[in-house]
């Protein structure tokens, strides 16, 4: 990517471990990963989550920061993004809200919790739902410094099935 992209890139690596939720970089060998692909900023599990290898959301920001790169904590509540916003991070992104236990049927986009994390005073990424141009709007509104646009413009399937909805005759 680095040969065709002049722009930051986030890394991340999504891994299951049995017996533990988090899943985006949940422990210190996938930053390190990150790190060593060449990523400047290096998003992972904030939510407090137990991690597979022991470690702490404090540990994973100082080996981001001792490779001189960018943190993003990837958070699903108000709690988390403080908690790494305390320890250090650079950035905080709603990314696991509504993929938790306690966020389990949060409202996507979350633009309250964007609104939260814009009060911290990081730089504050809206991940999670956004399908469309007034969503953007919107979490720019609340606050965010940035907008991920994922599923709703890579995901052909997805894309497809909402056109067809759409379509569907009623009787």
């Amino acid at each position: 990517m680095r040969e065709r992209v002049a722009l930051p890139i986030v890394g991340l690596v999504k891994r299951e471990y049995p017996g533990f939720e988090a899943y985006i970089s949940p422990s210190l060998a996938e930053v390190g990963s990150i790190i060593g692909a060449g990523a400047e900023i290096v998003a992972f599990d904030a939510t407090g989550r137990p991690r597979p290898d022991g470690s702490l959301l404090i540990d994973a920001i100082q080996a981001v920061h001792a490779a001189g790169r960018l943190a993003m904590a990837d958070c699903s509540t108000a709690a988390d993004a403080a908690a790494a916003s305390a320890a250090g991070a650079d950035i905080l992104a709603t990314t696991l809200c509504g993929y938790t236990a306690p966020t389990k049927n949060h409202a996507l986009p979350a633009f309250d919790l964007v609104a939260e994390l814009s009060r911290l005073g990081k730089f504050g990424v809206c991940e999670g739902g956004v399908r469309s141009p007034a969503d953007v709007r919107a979490a720019l509104d609340a606050g965010a410094d940035a907008v991920v646009v994922g599923t709703a413009i890579t995901n052909v399937d997805w894309l497809v099935r909402e056109f067809a909805g759409a379509a569907e005759r009623r009787s």
